[in-house]
């Protein structure tokens, strides 16, 4: 009589756990850091509207900054940037546009008109971004 071996073995089974361990090990860090990457990209495609806004605002006042806020720009803390954080900030003549999510803050800066009222744009703290990428 011959025996057949049904089911598997504890040794196959801790082969599989350990195999199922290294590729979380590995996939985990990775899928985290995509998470923060699109949570931030989103936050960027709202802002990045309220150039084009900003801008009408900025001719219809003459080239004046003064008055333009989140709410003129029709920016609002909400879902699009779940870490609630978005500001405009008017120091002197240069515009500053910001929002903050997935632990990173994009920014977006007009200079004064004196320096040609250009935009710039990118990831705070991460130099190879810029407006292009996003």
């Amino acid at each position: 009589m011959k025996f057949y071996q049904k089911g598997i073995t504890l040794i196959e089974l801790m082969v599989v756990v350990a195999v199922i361990g290294i590729i979380a090990a590995v996939s985990i860090p990775s899928y985290r850091s995509y998470v923060s990457y699109s949570e931030i990209n989103a936050c960027a495609r709202y802002i990045l509207p309220s150039r084009l806004i900003a801008t009408n605002l900025i001719i219809s006042n003459n080239s004046s900054i003064a008055g333009i806020d989140a709410a003129s720009l029709g920016l609002s803390n909400g879902s699009e940037c779940p870490d609630a954080n978005i500001s405009v900030a008017v120091a002197g003549e240069v515009l500053t546009i910001s929002g903050a999510a997935g632990g990173k803050v994009f920014r977006m800066q007009r200079s004064d008109a004196a320096s040609g009222g250009q935009w710039s744009c990118g990831i705070v703290g991460d130099t190879s971004t810029s407006c292009s990428d996003l």
